[in-house]
């Protein structure tokens, strides 16, 4: 493996005419004098600095024997085309951001990659897609909103950037709520798996909250069902069990009864108000957070273009709901110790 010439701190470092003629190993394309090079810390292995996102592409492959090694890529003499446009993220010119879906296109060819809109810079926004062997491959991120369209401050490009998953479904929601000013939605995620739901969409303080209330709920309806357990475990057979219950209802106490009903109203309440009020919750998360990256109060250690880090800070996590799942029960039964 060739010397590697090793920022600190994962600093950008003039190493362009050591890389000259080799790729990226993001996007691929291949390295000029003029360009920004980020090398890997660990492997060495180069990136453009718009490429660079806090972490090694190869960061999976460290200390084995597919990670990045200098000597085994094959070195292109090619000149590099700069491709330039005037709605521009990158200080090159070598990355453009679509204006109607907001998708950064690196490298950029003359449409978007993922709603085909031209990349000239034009108001033109029809047709959308492409045409494949006749047919006509639709493809609106945005789900036919104006990207520049205001959503309660944000535009609605920005919101696609920050939502990233499910646009297509999001943003016409979120543009039709914030025109009618109507707070009532119908999200079924959101009504079946609340808690969840909520961290998975990075929605952490509500999903905590949803999650503390669905404890309560549990713990409520605990002494009814022990007591019921205990009747079942006295016969052999469940059915006799239940006969006898049913028979001898009298003899459950009535406290436990009301607080079994009133775990049930408690859990079905929260599936409703969370079903209804899912999507504005969301949306109002989403602008909160997308008004704080563009007034600087978040902002990321690795200096991430805002582009990247609305995508890093919005999203989706499938971590935090296994997370918040583990901790619910662990929480629940660390409760019932004392009861």
């Amino acid at each position: 493996m060739p010397p590697l010439l090793i920022p600190l701190e994962n600093e950008v470092i003039s190493m362009s005419a050591y890389f000259s003629g080799k790729k990226c190993s993001v996007c691929g394309v291949v390295f000029n004098e003029n360009d920004d090079v980020v090398a890997c810390p660990v492997c060495g292995a180069p990136h453009h600095r718009e490429c660079w996102q806090g972490q090694c592409a190869f960061h999976e492959k460290h200390g084995t024997d597919e990670e990045w090694n200098g000597e085994t890529e094959e070195v292109i003499d090619e000149p590099v085309i700069v491709i330039e446009n005037q709605n521009n993220d990158s200080n090159e010119g070598k990355a453009v951001t679509c204006f109607r879906c907001g998708r950064i296109n690196f490298p950029a060819g003359e449409k978007c990659a993922f709603c085909g809109n031209p990349l000239n810079g034009e108001e033109n926004k029809q047709p959308f897609g492409e045409t494949i062997g006749g047919y006509s491959f639709m493809i609106d991120p945005l789900g036919g909103v104006d990207p520049n369209e205001d959503i309660d401050g944000v535009s609605a490009g920005e919101m696609a950037q920050f939502v990233v998953s499910n646009t297509t479904r999001y943003i016409p929601k979120f543009s039709k709520m914030s025109k009618t000013k109507n707070v009532f939605s119908w999200n079924w995620a959101a009504f079946l798996i609340p808690g969840y739901w909520f961290l998975y969409r990075k929605c952490y303080v509500q999903g905590i909250f949803v999650m503390l209330m669905s404890v309560a709920s549990e713990l409520l309806s605990t002494p009814f069902t022990q007591s019921v357990m205990n009747i079942v475990s006295q016969f052999e057979n469940y059915q006799d069990a239940v006969k006898y219950i049913s028979e001898n209802i009298g003899m459950l106490s009535v406290t436990e009864y009301l607080m079994y009903l009133g775990s049930l109203a408690l859990t079905f309440g929260i599936m409703l108000v969370c079903g209804l009020f899912g999507d504005a919750i969301y949306k109002k998360h989403c602008v909160s957070k997308i008004k704080d990256i563009n007034d600087g109060k978040i902002k990321s250690k690795y200096n991430l273009p805002n582009t990247f880090l609305k995508a890093k800070k919005g999203g989706i996590s499938f971590f935090a709901p296994i997370f918040g799942y583990s901790l619910y029960e662990a929480l629940v039964l660390l409760l019932l110790q004392f009861m």
